[in-house]
């Protein structure tokens, strides 16, 4: 019995100790990743090209952007614009490959300052975000990101300075980091032959299509039918008194190279399918949201809301029949989207 006693008191103190020195290891990790984040905070601030600048972990808690203007800093707030130079200098500097260093004020909504400090050092931009002062902000706190590239994002007709990381004109949201409210003054100067452009997902479909008066497809109701869709003015899938010119129009506009959004609601035994096709003129690409998630008898999967990116609208042959359907170009050949989108007689001479 003592030996059994000894034997699992020898067990207990084992796991302990490899326990602890978890702990231990697992501590000195997380240390180690703090010291880091403190240590290129101290880099960029002990730089001779910073030190005409406070620290920004340093700066007061009422610093303002009366103060800002006073310490040389680009300031876009609720009365203008200001310091735009200090933006063309450090441009001009980049594009020159030589060191450079900006300080930037926003003011949110709410009229809060938010300050961004800009460093471009050894092809690396760091970029220190100092939220402390925003009062409706979760995280008032001092962060930092590091990007290898500045490019140029085109939302419609707009235009956003940017930084990012990707060795691709096409960029992952959280991959990127839009400079503080740079005005279009500014943006007119900077080269626009990197334009980047950031990957379509469900969300941003959505917020690029916010105009046309269309909910999001989350949003919609279960109970979402066939007279929803005749009060949304969407285009119903065969019965085409209820389609208007809609579609017609948006074919035109896939041809003339203009953005373009349609809703298209097709119905099977009472059940409806809903898919909201967006043209993007800038990727030239088409770009779908199927929702079947009203769809009784399907495997689960196959009701979650799914986005898919196409090439162009074109024809096919099955069985010796002309279908129109949303094509992309793959190694095997163009193919199609099983469920047509399109009866070949309403898009065909369209086309």
């Amino acid at each position: 019995m003592k030996k059994k006693v000894i034997i699992i008191s020898l067990i207990i103190l084992v796991l302990g100790i490899l326990t602890g020195g978890f702990l231990i290891i697992k501590n000195s990790k997380e240390t180690l990743s703090n010291n880091d984040n403190k240590d290129i905070l101290n880099y960029i601030y002990s730089m001779d090209i910073t030190k005409e600048y406070l620290d920004i972990r340093n700066l007061p808690y009422n610093y303002d952007y009366k103060k800002a203007l006073a310490d040389k800093v680009y300031v876009n707030n609720y009365t203008g614009v200001y310091n735009e130079e200090i933006i063309e200098k450090f441009y001009e500097s980049y594009k020159n490959n030589q060191e450079c260093f900006m300080r930037l004020m926003k003011y949110t909504i709410e009229g809060d300052p938010i300050i961004v400090d800009v460093l471009f050092d050894k092809n690396k931009i760091y970029i220190v975000n100092d939220s402390r002062r925003d009062n409706f902000s979760s995280e008032k706190n001092i962060t930092f990101k590091i990007f290898s590239k500045f490019g140029v994002e085109k939302d419609k007709d707009k235009y956003y300075w940017i930084c990012y990381n990707s060795n691709s004109n096409l960029i992952e949201s959280e991959n990127y980091w839009v400079l503080a409210l740079v005005s279009d003054n500014i943006i007119n100067k900077i080269d626009k032959e990197n334009l980047v452009f950031e990957k379509m997902s469900i969300n941003k479909f959505y917020n690029i299509n916010a105009n046309e008066n269309i909910l999001h497809i989350e949003d919609l109701d279960q109970g979402y039918n066939l007279d929803s869709a005749k009060k949304d003015k969407c285009s119903i899938k065969d019965n085409n008194a209820f389609c208007g010119n809609m579609l017609d129009n948006f074919i035109k506009d896939i041809n003339n190279k203009k953005d373009s959004f349609i809703r298209i609601i097709s119905q099977n035994n009472n059940i409806i399918i809903i898919k909201d096709v967006y043209y993007d003129s800038d990727l030239d690409k088409i770009y779908l949201v199927v929702d079947k998630s009203r769809v009784i008898n399907i495997p689960k999967e196959d009701k979650k809301i799914k986005m898919l990116e196409y090439d162009k609208i074109n024809t096919y042959n099955i069985d010796d029949n002309i279908k129109v359907d949303l094509v992309v170009n793959d190694i095997r050949d163009d193919y199609y989207l099983c469920d047509c989108i399109w009866e070949e007689t309403e898009v065909f001479n369209l086309l």
